[in-house]
């Protein structure tokens, strides 16, 4: 594709993504903030003009609309923001501490403003707003109790980290855990999980109090025996080694569990979708997307241990062949394993896809969105109004 064919080809996505944008606001006044929003966009910052993959567009499009959502509370106007430039983050965060920022915000925070609609997206950026508006983060409606010193560590997390994982994070080293500690846990489903926060609290204060005898490789496992019984152990005066050999007990009588009803069922004639993005300068990390099919009952049971919902209930319906489940994830290059983002069910007989889902059963949008569809598209399958 030659230099000006790409370039009008760009510009047809982006004027195709924005009229999409424009559609999906239900008031004038919706469309008046988000027009204003994106002009001062595509004017004061290369946000709009980063290398015009499908991806970046409609990552774009989606941080202007959820910033122009909150129009209400704007504390100055789009147009007399003097304009930013660089990674996505910088240009979001010197945009979003325009319009909301009566005092200065970490840039981390900034993250708040990607990704879709769900409940958790949008409370993230009211806490953004109130901390820019001045309230102090601690006093924000949290999913954990933060004292002052994990405020301080919390205000100064690295850029490469998201909100949940910060927070996590903040309150391991606030109570005097390492960096290493904070690390190994960020790996676990701790890093975006805050069920029974008061009881985790006691269990974390209790890690950092094994100090060196912690093993990071086993953190894991210990996890998911503490979720499950966290409200019947005792800590207090046990040695690391001492719950871990309860840990590997617990497992190991859950293993005979899942082998008396574990099922599988035969593949289903589609195949998988597998999308590799090359580095950009806006994100230097390539990446890969992969759509597969989950082919037994413990695949179902980590697809909805990973997303938090219920699909591991659908096992006597693929067994029954009245349907088929498959998984998008996507993995960065220097990750090893894939994350799920996305959850179809497809009914095999009619070849339809009657459901697509997120985390705690969030409806899909943008780029995942459009990958489902690019699937079911080459492979002829349907998709019902009603499944996104």
């Amino acid at each position: 594709m030659g230099t000006d064919t790409f370039r009008r080809h760009a510009r047809a996505c982006v004027d195709a993504g924005v009229h999409c944008a424009f559609a999906q606001l239900k008031s004038s006044r919706q469309r008046s903030l988000f027009e204003r929003v994106w002009r001062a966009a595509r004017e004061r910052s290369d946000l709009m003009r980063l290398p015009p993959t499908r991806r970046g567009e409609v990552i774009q499009l989606a941080v202007l609309q959820n910033l122009a959502a909150f129009g209400a509370d704007f504390v100055r106007p789009p147009e007399e923001w003097p304009g930013a430039a660089g990674h996505p983050l910088r240009v979001v965060d010197s945009f979003a501490r325009h319009l909301f920022g009566r005092y200065p915000t970490p840039r981390f925070l900034a993250s708040a403003w990607f990704g879709g609609g769900a409940l958790d997206r949008v409370e993230r950026r009211r806490w953004f707003i109130a901390h820019a508006r001045g309230e102090r983060f601690r006093s924000l409606a949290l999913p954990i109790a933060m004292t002052r010193q994990m405020e301080h560590v919390f205000l100064r997390t690295p850029d490469h980290l998201a909100i949940d994982p910060a927070l996590r994070r903040a309150e391991v080293l606030g109570l005097g855990g390492t960096p290493e500690l904070a690390d190994a846990i960020l790996a676990t489903r701790l890093a975006e999980e805050f069920v029974d926060g008061e009881r985790w609290r006691v269990a974390l204060a209790w890690l950092v109090g094994c100090g060196d005898a912690v093993k990071a490789p086993e953190l894991r496992r210990l996890v998911d025996f503490l979720g499950a019984n966290l409200a019947n152990i005792v800590l207090r005066g046990r040695t690391f080694a001492s719950v871990m050999r309860l840990a590997c007990e617990w497992h190991g009588l859950r293993a005979n569990e899942r082998a008396q009803w574990f099922r599988s069922w035969p593949r289903s004639p589609w195949a998988e979708l597998v999308v590799r993005e090359r580095p950009t300068p806006a994100q230097p990390r390539a990446a890969e997307w992969r759509l597969v099919e989950l082919l037994d009952s413990s695949e179902l049971v980590q697809e909805g241990r990973a997303l938090r919902h219920c699909i591991a209930t659908y096992v006597r319906a693929c067994v029954e062949g009245r349907a088929r489940i498959w998984s998008l994830r996507h993995r960065w290059s220097d990750e090893l394993a894939a994350r799920p983002v996305l959850t179809i069910e497809v009914r095999l007989a009619t070849a339809e896809i009657v459901l697509v889902r997120g985390k705690l059963n969030a409806r899909p949008t943008g780029w995942p969105l459009e990958l489902v569809r690019q699937w079911a598209a080459r492979d002829g399958l349907m998709i019902r109004q009603r499944a996104l």
